[in-house]
């Protein structure tokens, strides 16, 4: 009776979100509309390329379907076509994208990359992504967006945010050590960062973005909305010690000083390790900043092999504190 009553529940939830979509559709047949879906970095890279992309286009009247929690950094980007009160019809669009169903429905843009052609093909351009070291500018300049090289505009970069938050302290250093898409840098090592630049006169925080995430050993806790982020790390000259997240890239995009702490395995023992140590080693801020004409001084990239760590990583980290720094 249970198991009859539970398949009741999920037949009426999808004929109620089919109807939901449907009527959504309806509504906007008319219009140009764009999805964003993901993290803070997809927003990031969106907003990088979108300008190029609508003159490209010739696009002036849309909208963008996104979640409320990334409406402020739209608005960083001064982007307020915004959709946010639909957000529950965005699984059923994704899930439709996945089996070539909304092709008929030529005013509706998934932009993400890549996009789903089944299991196996994922598989291989995973292995694409590994072997050639795509990043995330291309994987929007190109697949998302498919612009080229003829155009010699700069990507777009946000305004800074204004901030009323107070820190009394110098030599501020923020670790950023929860990631959600590559392998975590264990929390041990994050206390022996804390612990060797505190010896060296630095004062150490930590973001905390959810109720989850814990202030590494040692460290001050850090709690804001990520939007306002950049505006205090700029004020108060951080310097980031960042695992890579998309947090990273909003920082990236706000010129922040930050030094990014690439997670690999020299021995990865699942599917995932091997693809995320693949995709890390050959992940660079730096060679993106060179690339897009950006300052590269403000960023540096280290390579941490958590499963064989050199005995001098603690001694590699505090040169590029300091080379930031100075």
């Amino acid at each position: 009776m249970k198991s009859f009553l539970k398949l009741v529940k999920k037949i009426i939830k999808h004929y109620r979100r089919e109807f939901a979509l449907q009527k959504w559709i309806q509504e906007n047949r008319n219009i140009e509309t764009f999805i964003v879906v993901g993290g803070f970095g997809d927003i990031v890279w969106f907003m990088s390329f979108w300008i190029q992309y609508k003159k490209k286009e010739h696009l002036e009247t849309y909208k963008i379907l996104t979640e409320t929690k990334y409406v402020d950094m739209f608005h960083l980007y001064g982007e307020s076509n915004l959709q946010i009160d639909a957000v529950e019809v965005i699984p059923a669009i994704l899930s439709k994208t996945a089996h070539k169903k909304t092709n008929k429905f030529k005013n509706i843009h998934v932009m993400y990359f890549p996009h789903y052609f089944g299991k196996r093909a994922v598989k291989v351009i995973e292995q694409y992504r590994v072997a050639a070291g795509i990043s995330m500018d291309d994987y929007f300049r190109f697949g998302c967006f498919d612009l080229s090289y003829e155009t010699d505009e700069p990507i777009t970069l946000p305004q800074l945010a204004k901030t009323n938050y107070t820190i009394h302290t110098k030599k501020n250093i923020l670790l950023i050590p929860y990631t959600k898409s590559r392998i975590n840098i264990p929390l041990n090592i994050w206390g022996s960062i804390a612990n060797l630049l505190r010896d060296n006169g630095y004062t150490v925080y930590t973001n905390v973005g959810t109720e989850k995430e814990k202030a590494i050993e040692g460290s001050i806790p850090i709690i804001v909305k990520v939007a306002e982020l950049p505006a205090i790390l700029k004020k108060y000259d951080f310097i980031s010690l960042c695992g890579r997240c998309g947090l990273a890239d909003w920082l990236f995009a706000n010129d922040c000083k930050q030094i990014i702490l690439h997670s690999c395995l020299v021995n990865p023992k699942t599917r995932n390790e091997w693809l995320c140590s693949g995709i890390e080693r050959k992940d660079s801020f730096k060679m993106m900043k060179l690339k897009l004409r950006l300052n590269e001084k403000s960023v540096d990239d280290l390579y941490l092999y958590i499963d064989n760590l050199s005995s001098d990583y603690l001694q590699k980290i505090l040169n590029s504190v300091e080379k930031l720094a100075n």
